[in-house]
This record gives C-alpha cells, sequence and structure tokens, in this order.
C-alpha cells in the first residue's frame, strides 16, 4: 500500500512539473529550459519509481524521453493557442475628433464636456486669459492662451472670449508670428466648463492660411 501511494505521488509530482514547463516553454519561448527542466524530472521520477520496480533506465534512454516529451509540447495544438493568447495586445484606437462650430461649443458647453473635438477658425491674438485660475489649474510658465474671431461677425475683428483655449508654451513659441485673421485648425479636448464657459485643451495645431502672405501676393499681381 505504501508503495502505491509513493508512485501516485510520483505522477502528481511529474504533471505538476509538466505544467510548469509547459508554462515556460511558451512564456520564455525557449525550448531549451523545458528540455533541461524535464531532464532532471524524468531522472528524478525514474530513480524513484525504479526502485519500487526493480528496473533501472541508462542516460541515453532518459535523454531520448526527455527530447520526445519537449517535442510533443511543442507540437502540442492546445500549446499553439497558450502561445497566442499571450501575444502582445493590439494598439490602442486612435482618437476620433469631431469637427465643430466655436459658436456651438460656446452656446452649449457641457454638451461638449469631455469631448475630443476640431476647430477651424480665424486666429486673433495670444492672451493670458485663464492662466493661473486655481480651478483649471494652467500655469503660464508651461502654457498660454489665444483667441480665435467669432465666425458670425465679419465686418470687424471680434474675439470669442468665451471659448478659452490652452496652448503648450513650446507650441505657441513656434507659431509667434501669427498674425488675426490667419486661418487656424486645431484639435482637442474640452476639460471643463467652469464659469459656464467651455475650456479646452489643444493636442494639434495648424496653420491653413496666412492673411499676409496672401496681400503679399495679390499686391504682387
Amino acid at each position: 500500500l505504501l508503495n502505491i501511494h509513493k508512485i501516485i505521488l510520483a505522477i502528481y509530482i511529474i504533471t505538476c512539473f509538466y505544467k510548469i514547463s509547459t508554462l515556460l516553454t511558451y512564456i520564455v519561448n525557449i525550448q531549451l529550459y523545458s528540455f533541461l527542466y524535464l531532464n532532471y524530472v524524468i531522472k528524478y521520477f525514474y530513480k524513484m519509481f525504479g526502485y519500487y520496480r526493480g528496473f533501472k533506465m541508462n542516460r541515453f534512454k532518459i535523454i531520448l524521453t526527455t527530447i520526445i516529451l519537449t517535442a510533443t509540447i511543442a507540437l502540442c495544438p492546445s500549446s499553439k493557442t497558450f502561445s497566442q493568447s499571450i501575444q502582445a495586445p493590439a494598439p490602442a484606437p486612435q482618437i476620433q475628433y469631431t469637427s465643430v462650430n466655436a459658436l456651438e461649443v460656446v452656446a452649449f458647453p457641457s454638451k461638449y464636456l469631455n469631448k475630443n473635438i476640431k476647430i477651424r477658425a480665424k486666429f486673433d491674438k495670444f492672451s493670458t486669459l485663464g492662466l493661473d485660475y486655481p480651478p483649471i489649474n494652467r500655469p503660464h510658465e508651461k502654457y498660454i492662451s489665444f483667441l480665435i474671431q467669432r465666425p458670425d461677425i465679419t465686418n470687424h475683428n471680434i474675439p470669442l472670449s468665451e471659448l478659452k483655449i490652452f496652448l503648450k508654451k513650446e507650441v505657441a513659441e513656434k507659431n509667434i508670428d501669427l498674425d488675426a485673421g490667419d486661418e487656424i485648425e486645431f484639435t482637442g479636448k474640452v476639460f471643463s466648463t467652469a464659469l459656464g464657459d467651455p475650456w479646452m485643451d489643444v493636442v494639434d495645431f495648424k496653420v491653413v492660411n496666412k492673411v499676409k502672405k496672401d496681400k503679399e501676393k495679390s499686391d504682387k499681381k
């Protein structure tokens, strides 16, 4: 009875070692680790099992058995499925921005809260509007704000001051030569509706048309 218990224990141990070896093979993806590990386990198993059964296992047979078991693990269909399941995750989808009218955002700021939006407008000027306002936490050392012109008024340059727009300072410095009336396009996220106004962080900023260049071309003609 004692011998049967030890045999059962030996089978249980080698089963556990087999599972660990399979996991190592496909997580680390190095067959050598699995081979060496199985070789050690088989030696231990035959040493213990053979002692009670009265037979011996030479080194060649141990190595041959190890190779067969390692190849079986590598070719097992369920192991391939497991290997595929631990592959690197797919890249996160790109953020989609919705083109909106600036007046619409000002009229319904809560509707666009935490939304990713794209605005095309006429630049008015760089400003300090909203900077260092404690609830917003946009310090002037890192950010600069800018204003766009109201799209519903064309005979005067009237800024749309209700829309607070923040740009990283290093990006603003690259566009310091912007003039009032230059056409710009920017994407970003409305992160607050403090004081009943939309507050927006700019993610991407680009100049579409320069007013002065267009005027210079028309003057030359």
